[in-house]
């Protein structure tokens, strides 16, 4: 196996190690971003806007999952159909 395949995994996971953010910063920024989209603090339409910039987060999250969830299907497919008896 090439040398640099083998260290890419440890490399992805150092790398996500360094890239979680802080709850409250999320938060400060979703707040932001509500505000410039013109709603009003403490209203129902506000905490809704909080709810959905949280659930774009997360199906972003699940999305890139699901991606290297695939990737790795597709070599293991590959590995399957070049080393077939």
């Amino acid at each position: 196996m090439n040398r640099s395949l083998r260290l890419f995994p440890i490399l992805a996971l150092l790398l996500c190690a360094c890239a979680t953010e802080d709850p409250q910063a999320l938060l400060e920024a979703d707040r932001a971003d509500c505000v410039a989209l013109g709603f009003k603090p403490e209203s129902e339409s506000f905490a809704l806007c909080l709810l959905m910039q949280d659930q774009n987060r997360r199906l972003s999250y699940i999305e890139s999952r699901l991606g290297f969830i695939e990737l790795d299907v597709n070599r293991i497919d590959t590995f399957r159909y070049r080393y077939r008896d």
